[in-house]
């Protein structure tokens, strides 16, 4: 299966390329390198490209005739999401939709999305103020996410 790794030059996308790989899948790694390193794509084709920028995606999946995506691309500063709060919700959620966007347009309907600990908080008002909650159930208890 092809399978396109979102944040696929960083550690753990780096190491979720190397198991895809070694279990006869094909990982394409897609990522702006703005935290993960060149280094570490050994196992699998390389798209550079921002998360944010629908139509390069849309070319990564189509191109490569993706059928999933695992989804590790993210800001996950804690610190610095306090004093840039707007960059992450660009990034993290804003980036995720335009993800979303370019699968409906290539027809890829698998995806495992990782999210940071935040969205397991119990803040429901943090839920309720996600752009993405009217495309996601979410159940506290089991920690499942569907779309």
């Amino acid at each position: 299966m092809k399978i396109l790794v979102t944040g696929g030059a960083g550690y753990i996308g780096s190491h979720t390329a190397k198991l895809l790989k070694h279990t006869g899948h094909t990982p394409i790694v897609y990522d702006n390198l703005s935290t993960g390193w060149l280094e570490w794509v050994r196992y699998g084709p390389f798209v550079y490209g921002d998360m944010r920028d629908e139509e390069c995606l849309y070319r990564a999946l189509a191109g490569f005739k993706v059928e999933a995506v695992i989804h590790f691309a993210a800001k996950a500063l804690v610190e610095e999401s306090t004093r840039m709060p707007e960059e992450y919700l660009d990034v993290n959620v804003g980036g995720t939709v335009k993800l979303l966007k370019a699968m409906k347009r290539a027809g890829v309907r698998r995806l495992v999305f990782s999210s940071s600990p935040v969205l397991l908080s119990s803040d429901s008002a943090f839920l309720l103020s996600c752009p993405l909650a009217s495309l996601l159930t979410f159940s506290p208890s089991s920690t499942n996410f569907s779309l």
